[in-house]
């Protein structure tokens, strides 16, 4: 287990010396949970400066590529050609233009917010200095 030993919370929970076997599997589940809680901390901080890998830019380029080619080796009208080519890559368009926005969901301007978690901590943050719990 990848627990975190820091000076912080979690260096005060460590420190808790449980009295009874129910509060040490208590605290034993406390300690997972909080292990978990950084866990998901840290991946959702690498997701938000990294984004597709470029072998998939590659593949979505080269299968544009491949729906290119194979639309010219239809016998077909100039306005036919013409027609069923501009659909073809305004898709394939569309779709590179949804993968990049979605490459990138912290970020940019259909990006996730980070308002809603700042207001539970404000919340939290007054609900634990009515309490008299110093963080």
């Amino acid at each position: 287990m990848a627990l975190i030993r820091s000076r912080g919370i979690y260096g005060r929970m460590a420190q808790f010396e449980p009295g009874t076997q129910g509060q040490g599997a208590i605290h034993q589940t406390a300690l997972k949970q909080f292990d978990s809680f950084i866990e998901a901390r840290r991946t959702r901080l690498y997701r938000v400066s990294s984004g597709m890998p470029h072998v998939m830019w590659y593949t979505v380029a080269l299968g544009a590529l491949i729906n290119m080619i194979f639309l010219w080796l239809f016998d077909l009208g100039v306005s036919t050609h013409l027609l069923l080519g501009g659909l073809v890559s305004f898709f394939t368009a569309t779709m590179i233009y949804v993968i990049a926005i979605l490459d990138t969901p912290f970020r940019g301007e259909i990006g996730v917010s980070p308002e809603a978690l700042q207001l539970v901590y404000r919340q939290m943050h007054r609900t634990s200095e009515g309490l008299g719990v110093r963080a």
